[in-house]
């Protein structure tokens, strides 16, 4: 079953069609290949592909190009996720028609700069050895390290990247935080190991404590533990987050979300624990959107229609042109909206 955002992708007369990366790589035509990594929970991701993906700019980028959408939550995406090691959504790769990837552009900051990195991606070409002799060159500037280790990790120079990232880590600061950021996400999106994913960010949330960027690690070690089968775990640093920080919607929503996509308490009705999950959140603040949402996606899930609709609806009140809501509204539950 297609995801709402790679539905809404494939439902536009638009260059972009869903299949498996290996059924489009063995019938490019000679073409190069853009392939779209997505999410369909990604909120970059349901912005780029309205503001620019479903749009004449889209079509432009993807003009001679054989172009695929994958949702990297469903089998196939799982495995374009680890053959590119893709680390961050949204991501764009560029393929040429063997599949060899040549650039990548990750990540969405608006259409205007988004669409000057793709115009940059497609004119240059960083080569493993490009990267090898940058380190050389440069390899003194620790900030600078992390960057060109990341290069060489999605490229899949992985005995040369992980010894860097893992030392910058252990050294900790600003770019010891860049690293285990990098190495956390390649642990638990690509190589699907919970367990030291959940170690990197511990370490994480070590390093950031008392700081803003606390909660991002906090979130993602729960989420790794989950991944690894330890859901006890799991809900009791989720549990221990919200009791430290009782006023903080980031903490509840945090807490909500895994309860609500990865994993949550045993309970004899499906879906309790994530509904109070949910519920405590906006008892916090009854105008928070992403809980509505949530709520909506838990009551999709659980086949309750009505329900389903009725918070979606809240969360659009809330924000009418968030584009992961109307995509859910309109391609999830089969709404019509103005």
């Amino acid at each position: 079953m297609l995801s709402a955002l790679t539905a809404l992708l494939i439902s536009h007369e638009g260059p972009f069609r869903a299949e498996s990366l290996e059924g489009a790589l063995a019938d490019t035509g000679g073409l190069p290949v853009l392939v779209f990594v997505h999410a369909a929970w990604c909120g970059p991701c349901n912005v780029l592909a309205a503001e620019v993906l479903t749009q004449p700019e889209g079509q432009a980028v993807a003009e001679g190009n054989v172009a695929v959408a994958i949702d990297a939550d469903s089998p196939a995406g799982q495995r374009a996720v680890a053959r590119y090691t893709v680390l961050s959504y949204p991501t764009l790769l560029l393929l040429d028609a063997d599949g060899v990837e040549t650039a990548r552009v990750e990540g969405y900051e608006g259409k205007a700069a988004w669409l000057a990195q793709v115009a940059e991606a497609k004119a240059r070409r960083l080569t493993v050895r490009d990267l090898e002799a940058a380190l050389e060159r440069e390899g003194e500037d620790p900030a600078r390290r992390v960057q060109l280790a990341e290069g060489l990790l999605v490229r899949g120079a992985t005995e040369r990247a992980l010894p860097i990232l893992t030392a910058a880590l252990a050294s900790g600061g600003p770019h010891g935080v860049d690293a285990g950021r990098v190495l956390g996400r390649y642990h638990t999106r690509v190589r699907r190991d919970g367990e030291a994913g959940a170690r990197i960010f511990a370490r994480l949330v070590t390093l950031t404590q008392g700081t803003e960027g606390a909660g991002e690690f906090r979130y993602w070690h729960a989420q790794s533990l989950a991944m690894a089968g330890q859901v006890a775990q799991a809900v009791s640093a989720l549990d221990a987050w919200v009791a430290a920080e009782p006023k903080s919607t980031e903490a509840a929503v945090a807490r909500a979300t895994v309860y609500v996509r990865v994993a949550a308490p045993p309970s004899e009705t499906p879906g309790a624990a994530a509904r109070a999950a949910i519920e405590a959140a906006l008892a916090l603040d009854p105008k928070l959107g992403a809980a509505h949402y949530l709520m909506a996606e838990l009551c999709h899930r659980l086949g309750e229609r009505a329900e389903a609709e009725a918070a979606i609806r809240r969360a659009l009140a809330i924000d009418p042109a968030k584009p992961t809501w109307r995509n859910f509204a309109v391609r999830s539950l089969g709404l019509e909206l103005q």
